[in-house]
């Protein structure tokens, strides 16, 4: 029974405050941001026509990851409109919450329940709220629930197959974190063959190259180009490799370059064609001087990770080396030194606050692990007690 009621608060009360404080701070709730017309562009272009396409951005051939329109369309063919579509994010955002209580719950005890309150600052920092439809709790829901298979004490084809799964579905959602889908496939593929199951491991490998094979032919079909996944992040690493690159969210918000202003302009290009131009272009600048390149990549992981937290992340540090300490050393490891690469990644892009909630539902869990060890310390106390 108490642990119906956790359960229940963990996955009720996150949601209800962000709501509740965004009511607050932004004085409505219900809005659709550029981002979210353009995802719900595609899903009503499709339900619409059958065109997968979207109508928003003034650029021909604009292709995004295909997970977050074809979740949305899914809930227009079932009737969503605006304030059921915020009611599935909100109710997302309380799933993710669960898992990530339950995980710290199994792993922590009492202290546990504190994961999804480190979680939910972060979201208030970055301001990702849930009266607007956004791609990160959607793709957060993902990262929330490999955290949570990936420390569950189970070992079953049926593990392997959720794992699989949430990582195929995540790098069909936000391909920038294609480093987890493909550690988790390979580690998957490794116990496939290990305990010789050779038909799960051949699954696993058919699956993702029918699903991308099948967004290929729909892109081609939309565009007339081959675009594998999206075709618009080669802009962020321009603006990372451009003069004048900006290292913080205010320099950001006034970057300003002729170049890149000339080719998005242009109306003869595709955006496929405008891609590979600023990618030559952004290739001859790292070219030219890659040392200023990779200080100014660490720059902005300084200050994005780091400085606009007050240096919390770092707290998480010696909460993850305890959390090794334990028996799921193997998986600690591994996703920590994930989440460190995709901090290193998310150097050389633009310095945009949401882009660092990837690391969030890990870095909760380690800093959770560092309250239940410090609590251990106080005399007269076992807050590690089940």
């Amino acid at each position: 029974m108490r642990k119906r009621l956790t359960d229940c608060g963990a996955a009720l009360l996150p949601p209800l405050l962000l709501l509740a404080l965004e009511r607050v701070s932004e004085g409505s709730v219900g809005r659709l941001m550029q981002d979210a017309q353009l995802y719900l562009s595609i899903a009503d272009n499709a339900l619409a026509s059958g065109h997968f396409i979207q109508t928003v951005r003034p650029y021909a051939g604009f292709v995004v990851p295909p997970g977050f329109p074809l979740c949305l369309l899914l809930l227009r063919v079932l009737g969503f409109g605006l304030a059921g579509l915020i009611a599935a994010q909100a109710v997302l955002f309380g799933l993710s919450c669960l898992l990530l209580a339950r995980t710290g719950r199994d792993l922590l005890g009492p202290w546990g329940l504190s994961v999804p309150f480190f979680y939910l600052l972060a979201c208030l920092r970055c301001r990702l709220y849930l009266g607007s439809l956004s791609v990160e709790h959607w793709y957060l829901f993902l990262l929330c629930a490999l955290v949570r298979l990936l420390f569950r004490n189970e070992r079953s084809p049926r593990r392997l197959v959720l794992l699989h799964l949430a990582s195929l579905a995540l790098l069909l959602t936000r391909p920038a974190l294609a480093p987890v889908f493909l550690a988790v496939l390979v580690c998957t593929l490794a116990v496939c063959l290990r305990e010789k199951r050779f038909a799960l491991g051949a699954l696993l490998l058919l699956l993702p190259a029918v699903l991308l094979g099948l967004n290929l032919l729909v892109n081609h079909r939309e565009t007339g180009e081959w675009v594998l996944l999206q075709n618009y992040g080669v802009t962020d690493l321009y603006r990372a490799a451009a003069p004048g690159t900006a290292l913080t969210r205010a320099q950001a918000d006034t970057f300003n370059d002729p170049f890149l202003n000339d080719v998005m302009a242009d109306a003869s290009l595709s955006m496929s064609a405008k891609s590979r131009v600023l990618s030559e272009k952004a290739g001859t600048y790292i070219r030219s001087d890659p040392l200023l390149f990779f200080r100014n990549g660490l720059a902005r992981c300084c200050r994005l990770f780091l400085a606009e937290y007050a240096f919390l992340p770092l707290l998480a540090l010696p909460g993850a080396v305890l959390l090794a300490r334990g028996p799921k050393r193997r998986e600690t490891l591994g996703s920590l030194a994930l989440a460190l690469l995709t901090v290193f990644i998310s150097g050389f892009g633009v310095p945009e606050l949401r882009y660092t909630m990837p690391i969030w539902p890990l870095a909760s869990l380690h800093l959770a692990a560092l309250c239940a060890a410090l609590a251990r310390l106080v005399p007269g106390r076992n807050c590690h007690e089940r």
